[in-house]
């Protein structure tokens, strides 16, 4: 299945087979090699949380990997271009101010996405890079999949082949090659386009999709 530019879609994050964050954007392309989608700023989307909904990052790691998630709703802040390539342990998001000023980019490591009927499935990896304009790499949340592996989420080997792919991104980003180039610097998305509104289905499961 493929989409067209203009298509509403999910992109969804899963954890313990169980949807945790889930976010309604658009299709700015869909490639044999990528998928490119859109993340408005306003968007309505859900995002993990502890119980209660208590923000993650309000407690220690020991206690962050050692509860089950929930989901809270939430408004996407920042316009984001997500470029997901096809079969890729990762996907690079363009970050730009509500004004259309770029801010950064951000690799999230992560499963190669699923596709489904209504959008994409994945699992997060915790680890992330922060990539500067002046392509300064910034490592984000190393600490988080060193909890991850401590509580059981991840294995050793799938430590060890995250940071593996983390190293490779990195390289490529201070080396200031593609996708951390000015290929997505300058878009703009269709003034036509709404601003998706998050389906009361979101968390249906109907991808095979573990962690």
């Amino acid at each position: 299945m493929s989409w067209s530019p203009g298509d509403q879609v999910l992109h969804r994050f899963f954890m313990h087979g169980e949807v945790r964050d889930a976010r309604p954007v658009t299709v700015i392309a869909d490639t044999d090699n990528e998928l490119v989608l859109w993340l408005a700023h306003g968007t309505p989307i859900v995002m993990a949380c502890l119980p209660g909904g208590i923000d993650l990052r309000s407690v220690s790691k020991r206690e962050m990997f050692g509860s089950r998630w929930e989901s809270a709703p939430h408004r996407w802040s920042n316009n984001v271009v997500m470029v997901l390539p096809a079969g890729a342990s990762h996907a690079v998001w363009s970050f730009f101010a509500p004004d259309g000023e770029f801010r950064c980019w951000y690799a999230n490591l992560q499963t190669p996405f699923v596709r489904w009927a209504g959008g994409v499935d994945l699992v997060d990896h915790q680890l992330d890079l922060i990539v500067h304009p002046d392509n300064r790499v910034e490592w984000k949340d190393a600490d988080e999949l060193a909890a991850a592996v401590e509580a059981g989420w991840f294995t050793d080997d799938d430590s060890d082949a995250i940071h593996a792919e983390a190293h490779r991104l990195a390289a490529r980003a201070e080396a200031g090659a593609a996708p951390f180039d000015d290929r997505w610097r300058a878009f703009r998305p269709d003034p036509a386009w709404p601003i998706p509104e998050l389906p009361a289905t979101w968390a249906d499961v109907e991808a095979e999709v573990h962690g």
